[in-house]
């Protein structure tokens, strides 16, 4: 009898630790749509179907090649605006790419004059607000690894990169085809 008890308390215990941690990261908000929401809201940890439930609108695409599972959202609405998607051999998220979303709002800074500004210890949100638009690719794994991208006035191809450890920036590098 004393077992049965134990048990019987005991399951109401591992029925809440075994909830989808998924679910509480992104509170359940679903098809957002190819919005700048919707790619804020992807995280380290998530599967497809997390990813497809964020973004909910029609897929444009949808291959796989050996292990690795790749997702395309494209819409046109006055320009191309697109997330794309790679989840690795346990269809987990591996890297999210975006095109032409962007924040009302939001300013994107030269990338030269915001590498002088970053600094190791800096926040993803912190570098994030800084930046003043979403990076153009997002890398996870051990690390969270998000690039900016972009052309400066002399039409010159930079880019900068940021690692992120637990959230906090640990490498910087900037990039300029010049």
């Amino acid at each position: 009898m004393k077992k049965w008890l134990i048990t019987l308390c005991l399951i109401p215990l591992l029925v809440a630790c075994t909830n989808n941690e998924t679910e509480v990261q992104y509170d359940n908000q679903t098809n957002l749509g190819v919005t700048a929401a919707a790619f804020e809201l992807v995280e380290s940890g998530m599967t497809s179907d997390d990813v497809v439930a964020i973004i909910g609108a029609e897929i444009e695409r949808r291959d796989v090649e050996g292990e690795l599972e790749h997702i395309v959202w494209d819409i046109f609405d006055g320009g191309l605006q697109s997330i794309s998607a790679i989840f690795d051999e346990d269809g987990y998220i591996n890297s999210l790419f975006q095109f032409g979303l962007s924040i009302e709002g939001e300013d994107p800074v030269c990338l030269q004059e915001a590498y002088e500004q970053l600094s190791v210890g800096m926040t993803y949100e912190d570098v994030r607000m800084m930046m003043g638009t979403l990076p153009s690719n997002l890398f996870f794994g051990r690390w969270k690894v998000a690039t900016w991208m972009g052309t400066n006035e002399d039409d010159i191809f930079q880019s900068i990169t940021v690692r992120f450890d637990n959230g906090i920036a640990d490498d910087i590098s900037f990039f300029s085809s010049d």
